[in-house]
Formats: C-alpha cells, sequence, structure tokens
C-alpha cells in the first residue's frame, strides 16, 4: 500500500524524537529547529544517559544521535536498537567515514545522515522510518 501525504503527516506529528549529541559546524539548536520543522515534537537530551531514560520511560518513535560530542553514544545507539520497542535510530554526522557509518549501523542504527541536517531531510529521510518502512 503507497504512503500518502497525509500517512507522512500523521506519523510525523504527534511523534516524540529526542536528539543528543553534538554535530560539529552546527548548533543544537539548529538541528533541533530542522526536527521541530517538520512538525516532530523534539526533546533535546543533554547526555546519553538522559536520552537512554527519554527511551526507556517516554513513548519515544525515534533516536537521533549527534555523533560529533562527547559521550559514550555507542552504547546508548546499542541499547535503543535493542529495546523490545524497536526505536529507530538515526546518526548524524559532519564526517561520514566508511568506519564511523559502519561502526553506527553494526552497533543497529538504522540511518546515518551527514550534517547540515534540513527539514527536508526530515521529512524526505526520516519520515519513512517513522512509519516503519526502511531508511
Amino acid at each position: 500500500m503507497a504512503r500518502t501525504t497525509s500517512d507522512v503527516d500523521r506519523a510525523l506529528c504527534p511523534d516524540l524524537i529526542v536528539f543528543v549529541g553534538r554535530v560539529r559546524g552546527e548548533e543544537d539548536e539548529d538541528v533541533v529547529a530542522a526536527l521541530a520543522e517538520s512538525g516532530v515534537q523534539v526533546r533535546r537530551a543533554e547526555t546519553p544517559e538522559e536520552a537512554d531514560a527519554c527511551v526507556r520511560y517516554l513513548p519515544v518513535k525515534m533516536l537521533v544521535v549527534g555523533l560529533d560530542g562527547d559521550g559514550d553514544h555507542w552504547r546508548l545507539i546499542r541499547r535503543a536498537a535493542a529495546s523490545d520497542r524497536e526505536i529507530p535510530v538515526v546518526c548524524v554526522s559532519a564526517r561520514a567515514t566508511r568506519s564511523r557509518v559502519l561502526g553506527a549501523v553494526r552497533r543497529g542504527a538504522r540511518g546515518y545522515m551527514v550534517a547540515p541536517l534540513t527539514a527536508d531531510h526530515v521529512r524526505n529521510d526520516l519520515a519513512p522510518m517513522l512509519l516503519g518502512g526502511p531508511p
């Protein structure tokens, strides 16, 4: 069955996306704004531990992890991907080396986006995952 724009709009509007980490060359507010411009509710977690708590206790639909900052983001990705709720994890980085992308995928990430992240990226690349499809 084909997805319609209204399906995408319904998938994006009520959902909570948690963003944690940093993206080199991007301000955190810019990444959050790009996510929020698409109609999703965004919660900015300050640490991987806070993001992990969000994933465990809130109705999180997706986890977006900026890999250019400090913290144990790899452990967070593994835990979120292994949760019984099957929360899609998308990594964002200004540096998309082969080893980094493969490392993210091996740990359970379903997508990897290169900064800068725009509202169009969110609509076109993340919306299908919110609907349960591939990245």
